[in-house]
Order: structure tokens, then C-alpha cells, then sequence
């Protein structure tokens, strides 16, 4: 059952139709769901693609996130190996650490983001949401929504989350965009990470003395209390933060309004009765998987058995969210965005121990974006052809760079 993927180019693009089903790499057969991959790098890892194999590998203690590991694939999008491996030095994250280092960071992260707390700060959402309007009605007609909606919503829910200055917003995203294009050069993304680990260090210094009224200085203290307080892992908690927050929520909101431009009668539906923006985010979010398709790289520290193939100790998988987000064992007719659908079970947040903290503020901003979205211009339309707009195929995050509109 060794079935082997061809060779891919270093950058493979999803389809010539952004809205096609996901898996970008050619010759996927469903009824194959474990396959060998070639890297950009020419190194072969292992590619989970059905919804079982992937839930069940992300939740197996035998597979690591240590990007130290000489066997961690590079994952594409991501800079090379060794930039990625001296950003993991410099600022150790709890992402890439396994229990039970991980569990200890993730308990003191993790209460500032359970449900109920992301419900307290609603009302923020939702006064960012209207000022982002705001400024594409004054904008006027055509707008870019990318550059007055989807992009900065989660940029400044980020930033009031974690305290950071208002006035530093724009240099964060220039610096994450700088790092999250697949095609950057290396020079610029060396560049891009000095400047980024610099202004961390500088803030967190400056939370250690006057804890502000975000989530760094609660987080600062909490630290302190637990005897692990550590300004090199504050600044990687933050940056997982700041990554995390801000490019899945862009996406979706770029991505699923214009699914929703295309599909009139859903659309329709959505506005006469807002109560169903929850159920078609959770929809959007399984159909476009934007929030953790590269984040579910991993390494066998033990073998593996996944039905008649073992992964060896020492060996590279790739467990494909998108791929088991449309798996037709797990979602019926899954190549079709219906906001009838109980998709709550996808795994667009990844799964088991390393699933998305930030998961409830990501859905807390996507229905609050669409419902007053479409509520204040229930005339937009894209201002261009849908196959005119272009796609992410060069970032490490799929999504949308612009997404003029009318109304």
C-alpha cells in the first residue's frame, strides 16, 4: 500500500480553482489515506489525508512538534530549516514543545482564552468590526475588504488581547507578512525575524516593569508565580499568539465572504436570519481550513502503526487538515460549502493537545465580521470577476491578498 505522490515543485499550488477541493498535491486517492511526500527540500515524509488518521495521529503521544528535531520537516511556506530552527532557539515557543513542557505553558495561557472569557470581550469585537466599516464605507465604492476588514479585525482583537500598543500595530503586520510569504528571500526573512524577536524583547521588557492591561502582563506574573518566568519563552508564547490570531481569522473573512458573494441563496438565508452565522462559520472554517494547515507537521518518536504501514521512529508526516476536512467518510458531500451542515467536528483548529487555543476568539470575530458585514451593505458584490482575485499561492497561509468590492 506504499503509494508514492510524484515529486512536487517547491511551491504546489491547490488548483487552478481556489475553491476546488483542498489537497494542493497531485494523485490523492481517498481510498489511500497514507502516502509517501517529497519535500521541497527532497526530503520524503509521510502525508495523513482521511479524517480518521488525522485525528488519530495528532492525538498520539508518539509523534513530536520539536522543531529541533533533525527529522521535523520543513514545512513549506515556513523559511528554511536552519532560520526556522534559529527562531526556535532564540525564542523557544510552547508550540513547538511536547508534554510535558507544553502542558505547562498551555495551562497558564489557556484561561485567557476559554469560552467564557473570549465572550466578555464581544462587545470590543464587535466596536472594531463597526470602525473597520466605517472606514471601507468612507473608502468609498469599490473597496478593498482585505485592507479594511479582513486584515485589520484580527490585527487590532490581537492586539488589544495581548496589550500591544496601538501605534505598533502596522509594524507587527508588516513583519508577519514579511515572514509568512512562501517566496520571501532569505535575506528578508532573516530580516523580518531579528526586527520581530527586537520589538518582542522590548515589549515584554516593558510589561516585566509595568505589567500593562493585556494578556502579556497577566501572563508575566503568572509566570513568575509558577517559577518559570523566562523572557526568551514569554516572547515565543506571544509570538504563537500573535501568528495565531491574526492570519486564520483574515483568511476566513476574505475566503468565506466571497463563497458567500458566489452563493446567493445561502447568502440570502444568512442575512433573513443572522442566528445562522455560527453554524456557517463553523462551515467556512472546515471547507478553507486556513487556521491549521501548517501547523500539523510532526515527527515519530516511536514506530507507528497506521493500519498496514508503519512509520518508523525518526520519520516526517504531515497530518493534512484540509484533506481530512474533506474526507466523504467524515462530511457528506464534502466539496460543497452548506451552511446546513453540522461541521463542528472538523479539525480546521487541528487537533488533541496541540489544538488552536485561540479557537473561540477566531469564531467570536468571524460572526461577528459576516453578520455586520452583510446587515450594514446588503448590496455588496465583488467588484471584479471571482477568477480575477488572487490567492495565497504563495503564502503559508492560504487566503486572499485583495477582494475589491461594491455596493
Amino acid at each position: 500500500m506504499n503509494h508514492t505522490i510524484p515529486e512536487l515543485p517547491a511551491f504546489p499550488k491547490r488548483s487552478d480553482d481556489p475553491f476546488a477541493p483542498a489537497p494542493p498535491y497531485p494523485a490523492l486517492d481517498p481510498d489511500v489515506p497514507v502516502s509517501r511526500l517529497t519535500m521541497p527540500t527532497g526530503e520524503k515524509i509521510w502525508l495523513i489525508t482521511s479524517y480518521e488518521l488525522v485525528r488519530q495521529i495528532l492525538a498520539d503521544p508518539r509523534v513530536s512538534v520539536d522543531r529541533m528535531h533533525p527529522a521535523y520537516p520543513v514545512p513549506l511556506g515556513l523559511p528554511k530549516r536552519e532560520i526556522m530552527q534559529e527562531a526556535a532557539r532564540r525564542i523557544p515557543a510552547f508550540l513547538g514543545m511536547d508534554p510535558p513542557q507544553h502542558t505547562a505553558h498551555r495551562r497558564l495561557v489557556i484561561p485567557d482564552f476559554t469560552s467564557k472569557r473570549v465572550k466578555e470581550v464581544r462587545a470590543r469585537v464587535q466596536e472594531i468590526v463597526d470602525s473597520c466599516l466605517d472606514d471601507l464605507e468612507a473608502a468609498g465604492s469599490p473597496a478593498d475588504l482585505v485592507e479594511y476588514l479582513a486584515a485589520p479585525v484580527p490585527t487590532l482583537v490581537v492586539g488589544d488581547v495581548l496589550g500591544i500598543p496601538p501605534e505598533d500595530r502596522s509594524f507587527i503586520a508588516s513583519r508577519t507578512k514579511a515572514l509568512t510569504v512562501r517566496d520571501g528571500d532569505e535575506a528578508g526573512k532573516r530580516a523580518a525575524l531579528q526586527e520581530m524577536n527586537e520589538y518582542l524583547s522590548e515589549l515584554v521588557a516593558r510589561n516585566e516593569k509595568e505589567p500593562g492591561p493585556g494578556v502579556i502582563g497577566r501572563l508575566i506574573e503568572k509566570y513568575r508565580a509558577a517559577g518559570m518566568y523566562d523572557r526568551r519563552t514569554m516572547m515565543g508564547s506571544v509570538m504563537v499568539i500573535l501568528h495565531g490570531g491574526k492570519d486564520g481569522p483574515a483568511n476566513t473573512i476574505a475566503l468565506g465572504t466571497v463563497a458567500l458573494l458566489q452563493d446567493p441563496e445561502q447568502l440570502a438565508r444568512l442575512k433573513a436570519d443572522p442566528a445562522l452565522f455560527p453554524g456557517a462559520v463553523e462551515e467556512l472554517l472546515r471547507f478553507f481550513s486556513s487556521s491549521a494547515e501548517g501547523a500539523c507537521y510532526r515527527v515519530a518518536t516511536a514506530d507507528i502503526e497506521l493500519g498496514d504501514i508503519t512509520i518508523r521512529q525518526g520519520e516526517g508526516l504531515l497530518a493534512f487538515v484540509s484533506a481530512a476536512n474533506r474526507d466523504p467518510q467524515a462530511f457528506e458531500n464534502p466539496d460543497v460549502i452548506d451552511i446546513d451542515r453540522d461541521a463542528r467536528g472538523h479539525v480546521g483548529f487541528g487537533y488533541g493537545v496541540h489544538q488552536c487555543l485561540g479557537q473561540h476568539l477566531t469564531r467570536l470575530q468571524l460572526d461577528v465580521a459576516f453578520s455586520t458585514l452583510f446587515a450594514r451593505f446588503p448590496d455588496l458584490r465583488l467588484a471584479v470577476p471571482a477568477e480575477e482575485l488572487k490567492y495565497k499561492f504563495d503564502n503559508s497561509t492560504y487566503g486572499i491578498w485583495e477582494v475589491p468590492v461594491a455596493w
